[in-house]
């Protein structure tokens, strides 16, 4: 069921977040539309699979216990709390992290150029 969201581990989830993790999907949603991310927290790991229009939520205390609901369900729970869009950075998690190793066409490996990734 993908379009609500029930009493399992993405409502404990929520119960559970704070703002700054909250604002971290939406920074997310809001620079991106392909691909897909996990960010991990004390019990869960949370998956927004930007490709599958899907969000995950797996608790990581209770292995095979894992919830997925549509990506926009999910981001529209997130904003629903109202938090302060000034809590987020506005950064996807690639650019909170750039890739530190770049490949060329050949296969080379290098150190990638911390100003464009590559």
């Amino acid at each position: 069921m993908l379009d609500a969201v029930t009493d399992g581990p993405i409502e404990a989830f929520w119960e559970e977040s704070n703002p700054a993790e909250r604002r971290l999907f939406l920074d997310e949603a809001l620079g991106r539309s392909k691909g897909a991310v996990t960010f991990e927290f004390d019990v869960f790991a949370v998956t927004l699979d930007f490709d599958r229009s899907i969000a995950t939520v797996d608790d990581v205390l209770e292995p095979g216990s894992s919830e997925t609901v549509g990506l926009q369900v999910f981001l529209s729970r997130a904003a629903s709390f109202g938090d302060d869009p000034k809590l987020g950075d506005g950064l996807t998690a690639m650019q909170r992290r750039p890739a530190r190793f770049a490949v060329d066409h050949t296969g080379r490996v290098e150190a990638a150029d911390p100003a464009t990734g590559s």
